[in-house]
């Protein structure tokens, strides 16, 4: 009896996964390439989800195990669109778990929240150039969390800080100079205040092919430039010391391979010249 209902269960479940599987098939072929989200890709925008009702999420804790800080983060990252607040209630400061809490609370103090590019070489040699000068700045994002590096191209920022130049972040951009990103990172170390680099946040950047060696020295030089700029004594410090480790671990790739060039042409030339000798 016991078998024929777990079997029964089995049945029902399998045949509720087989009809969501097979809505999800129908609203992707009709573009949807959200519906493993919410069937209605219209009822994920912005202006309807800011209408969705207030939601309080209660947390009662006690103790704290292997595994709860990453279940309370997975709650706290939940994709409600609405108003929402999570409160976590514990007997005593002295619980096991208010120390757990209290680091996973800090690490919600987002200051700035970043992602950054992987360029994908188009065969020529500027984009191999180039792919070969963003690699030692992609160690940087390649945390999977906490950095103290941002790229300019993407990223996010509370609103306020800009309405009420918070950490003269507006002052700071406007007298800085050019460089956004390094100013903004020099701003949050001065700061102590956090940058974090999702590691989903990776956006595949297919290069141009007809991208040529002087376009990659132009490219340079403006790199170059954008160094120069900075917001105060830190950030300048902070900009030559990424200009010298980033000439180091460039040279760093790319002497080998003009060594290994020069042995092979030095060893073609003295069978060349031993041939000639014979």
């Amino acid at each position: 009896m016991i078998c024929l209902i777990l079997a029964f269960g089995w049945a029902c479940a399998a045949y509720v996964r087989n009809r969501e599987i097979k809505q999800m098939k129908k609203e992707m072929k009709h573009g949807n390439s959200f519906v493993f989200l919410y069937h209605d890709i219209n009822e994920l925008e912005h202006s309807k989800q800011t209408n969705l009702p207030r939601v309080t999420v209660v947390m009662p804790l006690k103790g704290f195990g292997e595994h709860n800080l990453h279940n309370w983060r997975t709650q706290i990252t939940s994709l409600y669109g609405g108003p929402v607040e999570f409160l976590f209630v514990l007997e005593s400061a002295e619980d096991p778990a208010y120390p757990a809490v209290s680091r996973l609370l800090k690490e919600f103090q987002i200051f700035i929240q970043t992602g950054y590019p992987l360029d994908l070489p188009s065969g020529s040699l500027g984009s191999y150039c180039i792919y070969e000068y963003h690699m030692p700045c992609s160690m940087g994002f390649a945390t999977g969390g906490k950095t103290f590096f941002l790229w300019g191209g993407c990223m996010m920022m509370h609103a306020d800080d800009f309405r009420n130049d918070n950490y003269s972040v507006v002052s700071g951009l406007r007298d800085g100079g050019y460089s956004d990103d390094m100013t903004l990172a020099a701003i949050a170390g001065a700061h102590n205040k956090l940058i974090t680099s999702p590691p989903v946040a990776v956006f595949p950047h297919p290069l141009a092919s007809d991208l040529n060696f002087s376009r990659y020295w132009n490219y340079m030089r403006k790199q170059t430039f954008v160094l120069e700029s900075y917001v105060s004594k830190v950030n300048w410090i902070m900009n030559r010391a990424l200009f010298t480790t980033h000439c180091y671990l460039s040279w760093g790739f790319v002497a080998p391979y003009v060594m290994a060039v020069i042995h092979v042409a030095a060893a073609l030339r003295m069978c060349f010249i031993r041939q000639e000798e014979a």
